[in-house]
């Protein structure tokens, strides 16, 4: 298995770090900033305190928080879809019903926060993945250096 396009790191669980390409980076943000109110609010489908989440795709069984829809190009999807299979090969997970069921962004602001919780899917976990987007310029004082 070729290992070059990330970095292992253990934290009680794998966690595979990689470099996102550019065209799927800028396409993410093109489409959030451009198609902004088109999005579905996803806050009902997630757990974060967080005011601005919205759906870029969803999957799974539509209910009565969201239903199916996609505004990701297939390059994306696929890079993703690459990217879950190749966390379960290298960890040894064999499943032949892997299935990307949601992307989306969480904008989070000051005093946002998003708890500690599971994913769950079809296997005996869901794989997560978080890409940052953007940084702000300043994250305040850090208290814990004073």
């Amino acid at each position: 298995m070729d290992t070059s396009d990330f970095n292992f790191v253990f934290l009680g669980q794998s966690v595979l770090k990689y470099q996102v390409p550019l065209d799927v980076f800028n396409t993410i943000n093109h489409i959030y900033e451009t198609k902004y109110p088109e999005l579905k609010p996803a806050n009902k489908q997630l757990v974060g305190k967080i005011e601005k989440e919205h759906s870029l795709f969803f999957n799974g069984d539509a209910n009565p928080r969201m239903t199916k829809h996609n505004l990701l190009p297939n390059n994306v999807l696929n890079w993703f879809q690459q990217k879950f299979s190749q966390y379960l090969d290298y960890n040894k997970i064999k499943s032949s019903n892997s299935k990307l069921n949601s992307i989306w962004i969480n904008q989070m602001i000051e005093h946002e926060y998003n708890p500690v919780h599971v994913h769950q899917g079809s296997l005996f976990t869901g794989l997560s993945s978080v890409m940052i987007l953007k940084l702000p310029e300043s994250y305040g004082v850090e208290y814990s250096a004073l």
